[in-house]
């Protein structure tokens, strides 16, 4: 959401600053629910002046007027940066403090009745009815919509019948994994939006494409994200060596050892808060990932910045000695639920050997074509030798493939996005031209 008035701008500065301001806490808490009413108050009025204003012929801007609400940012981010190359407008709301790395003011979630990013594993139709009454009319002055993370949030905008891009980055069902009825009942939401031509699906992972087809038959497409948005390239002009990793430090240890070069966490490097610049410096990162498809991972791939990750046997190697390593393929794992009942080809299954390497085929690390910053090590003493990036003469021809490599896939994105943007232009009989 924008947030460009100047009382807003002094309050949010105020809210982030004055933590260091000596006084009690009582008086404190005091000044911090104030802030938050009247922060609060100014989203009113900013949403009730677009219902007026979108309601006169007169003052409407022009173009399409697009709506997201999102748990994260990054893949929202991804999608707005594809946007601006169309004469199209997106409102985003984020409901964590993901908004700290991408705004300048209103860094805090955004205030949503209804909906709460602390307790969104909880969420369910009543929190929705809740969402959906209370900006029922805001929401009406928008041509389409957007959901990335959860995907149910679909269900806040269904039933105003206009198109819906839904973006798949993480396991389509949360927050349903451990409701079966009302997972059941979101796959038949999403079969008939398909049918009805009212949802464009589409994952930005070959492992999401495929999960959501194992339970729902849907054909989606795949439209990596391209996650330009720190709008830097590699500069690589530190020799530090960064390990990316929710593990442990023993494992920590015997990359060092084996390796016979230090390597250490960003936080060790640079405290709690660093930026993309700090990593754009970096000399490689050694990424230990948790998951199959991250945006960490885009965003180094289209910065150019090395990366090596463990093979296959490797990375089942090391998960025997870290359980943070591929600890978040599932909800199952992610919420500890039991999966004696599911049946041995679910891919929810990840205490079977066969699962996990169901998983591995389909990750973006192991897709050379897509993140050719990546090399691939088969044991960790492997990492005392140069990674091909750092090599003297290759570093201007990987830039040159990396260039080609995301204007490739700003290319798919844009194609994506102009067939959603077609949708909603014979949805609501608009035009859509390409902005400047």
């Amino acid at each position: 959401m924008r947030c460009g008035s100047t009382y807003e701008s002094f309050l949010l500065r105020f809210w982030e600053n004055f933590g260091g301001i000596q006084m009690s806490k009582i008086i404190k808490r005091v000044i911090r629910q104030l802030l938050t009413f009247l922060l609060a108050l100014i989203r009113v009025i900013q949403i009730e002046a677009r219902i007026i204003r979108f309601n006169s012929k007169l003052f409407r801007p022009q173009g399409i007027q697009l709506f997201n609400v999102d748990l994260h940012t990054s893949v929202i981010a991804d999608l707005k940066e594809g946007i601006k190359e169309f004469d199209a407008h997106l409102v985003s709301w984020t409901l964590t403090n993901d908004n700290v790395n991408f705004r300048k003011i209103f860094k805090i979630k955004d205030p949503a009745i209804g909906l709460s990013g602390k307790l969104w594993l909880n969420l369910g139709v009543d929190d929705f009815n809740i969402f959906r009454i209370r900006y029922r009319r805001y929401l009406a002055t928008f041509d389409g919509f957007i959901t990335c993370f959860p995907p149910a949030f679909l269900e806040l905008f269904l039933d105003l019948g206009k198109p819906i891009l839904v973006v798949i980055a993480t396991r389509y069902e949360s927050p349903y994994t451990n409701r079966e009825a009302e997972w059941e009942k979101f796959n038949k939401i999403l079969k008939d939006g398909v049918t009805s031509g009212q949802l464009m699906i589409v994952a930005n992972n070959r492992a999401d494409r495929d999960y959501l087809k194992y339970f729902t038959q849907i054909e989606s497409s795949h439209v990596p994200s391209v996650c330009e948005y720190p709008h830097q390239l590699w500069e690589g002009k530190s020799e530090k060596r960064l390990i990316l990793s929710r593990g442990s430090t023993k494992l920590f240890e015997a990359i060092a050892r084996e390796s016979g070069q230090i390597w250490s966490t960003p936080r060790e490097e640079f405290g709690l808060h660093f930026s993309w610049s700090d990593l754009h410096q970096v000399s490689e990162i050694f990424f230990l990932p948790y998951q199959i498809s991250t945006m960490t991972l885009f965003e180094l791939a289209t910065s150019g910045v090395p990366v090596s990750v463990p093979s296959i046997d490797l990375i089942k190697l090391l998960r025997k000695e870290d359980t943070e390593i591929l600890s978040e393929l599932s909800f199952y794992q992610v919420r500890g639920l039991p999966t004696s009942n599911l049946s041995g080809d679910n891919p929810n299954k990840t205490e079977e050997d066969s699962i996990i390497d169901w998983w591995l085929s389909r990750a973006d690390f192991y897709d050379l074509d897509l993140m050719p910053n990546i090399r691939v090590i088969s044991s960790l003493s492997d990492l005392a030798n140069p990674h091909p990036f750092n090599v003297a003469g290759n570093r201007e021809q990987r830039i040159a493939e990396l260039q080609e490599r995301n204007w490739k896939l700003s290319m798919q994105r844009h194609a994506q996005l102009a067939s959603f943007l077609e949708i909603v232009e014979r949805s609501q009989n608009k035009s859509i031209t390409m902005g400047p």
